[in-house]
């Protein structure tokens, strides 16, 4: 998703953009075929192999081995090179880049682990607490480095509602509540969420917005315990209004994925749960800048919503978690890394800055790059 965020900033700039995927079970080849990008698929694999010699957690994440991936998406691609190839993929380092970049392109890794070496032009890491200091040892020293989510990549529609939502939340209410777990939520945390309110206040007091992925095993089950909820409680599947949803709740739970810059973005104060071990450390940093309230349990959960809803105290400290999560991101990092990206097509080869009039021209970014 994040990538074709990207894909969609980079487009309004001029560049055309290919996705290059492996169809696994779920992959998303269609959805991005039907945003009006190209498409490449390498051959399905069966993950039967035995990945050995592997210095980091991600890489049976491939499916195959890294030669024989790299090897693959180089063919995929050397007929028709493209200016940048962006990597997004925790199975991915150096060695599968080095193989890559051979065909005489430009490579921008995405990560946020910072736990293996990269060959590549530029690196993003847009959590919290990674710095130059963290990738030194893992990156060439000539690498553009973005850091913090400043260059989340976050859809358009964030920073275009930015202000209208700082400006609703300066007269706090706590009336409408948003609980996203994430598109699948294979452990059901929506219906957990859902069964902490049931016993509570907000059960009856508030509008509940519940949004799910159409791939969620536990949907249906979430479907029939909203309907038995005493108050309203309303079930969005797939729903591309998410920015808006933002915007209109006056708190939200959720993951500490990605969603956590978009509430950022939105000022939208949160009750945030750890899904994944790669969530720790957003949470941890989230928490420690007052910009979330990290639930560790569901008793938690049902702490902070009990004591939230009876506290009169409690709009002055969702004014400041609001204040504090705003100062996070502006939600304009896509545009921000495309603008980089374009401005380094007129150093290739003039046969492939042709593709890109005015690629050479530089661009200023804003915050800050290493």
């Amino acid at each position: 998703m994040r990538c074709l965020t990207l894909a969609t900033a980079l487009s309004d700039l001029g560049v055309r953009c290919r996705f290059i995927c492996r169809p696994h079970d779920g992959n998303m080849l269609d959805e991005i075929a039907a945003r009006g990008f190209e498409t490449i698929a390498l051959p399905p694999m069966i993950s039967d192999f035995a990945t050995t010699g592997s210095t980091f957690s991600h890489a049976h994440w491939l499916a195959t081995t890294a030669e024989r991936d790299a090897q693959e998406t180089k063919d995929a691609i050397c007929a028709d090179p493209p200016a940048w190839m962006v990597v997004d993929h925790y199975g991915i380092d150096r060695s599968w880049e080095v193989t890559v970049s051979a065909v005489g392109i430009k490579i921008l890794i995405i990560d946020d682990l910072a736990d293996r070496p990269h060959h590549c032009d530029a690196l993003l890491d847009h959590g919290l607490d990674h710095d130059l200091a963290e990738y030194s040892p893992l990156v060439p020293l000539q690498t553009t480095c973005f850091f913090g989510p400043q260059y989340a990549l976050l859809r358009p529609e964030f920073a275009k509602l930015r202000s209208v939502s700082l400006a609703r939340r300066q007269s706090p209410s706590l009336n409408r509540l948003l609980i996203s777990m994430g598109g699948v939520d294979k452990d059901n945390a929506t219906g957990r969420v859902l069964a902490v309110m049931a016993s509570n206040v907000w059960a009856e007091a508030s509008e509940v917005t519940v949004v799910m992925g159409p791939r969620a095993p536990c949907l249906e089950d979430v479907r029939a315990q909203a309907a038995a909820m005493p108050g309203r409680v309303e079930v969005l599947v797939g729903t591309s209004r998410m920015a808006e949803l933002m915007y209109m709740a006056d708190l939200a739970i959720g993951g500490a994925g990605t969603t956590s810059w978009e509430r950022c973005c939105l000022g939208l104060p949160s009750v945030v749960l750890v899904l994944a071990d790669n969530q720790k450390e957003v949470a941890a940093s989230l928490a420690r800048g007052g910009a979330a309230f990290v639930a560790n349990t569901m008793s938690d959960v049902a702490a902070y919503l009990a004591r939230y809803h009876s506290t009169p105290a409690a709009l002055g400290d969702i004014a400041e978690m609001s204040r504090r999560a705003a100062r996070i991101t502006d939600g304009r990092g896509a545009a921000k890394v495309a603008s980089f990206m374009v401005s380094q097509i007129g150093r290739l080869s003039p046969t492939t800055a042709d593709r890109y009039p005015g690629a050479d021209e530089e661009n200023e970014l804003a915050g800050d790059s290493n």
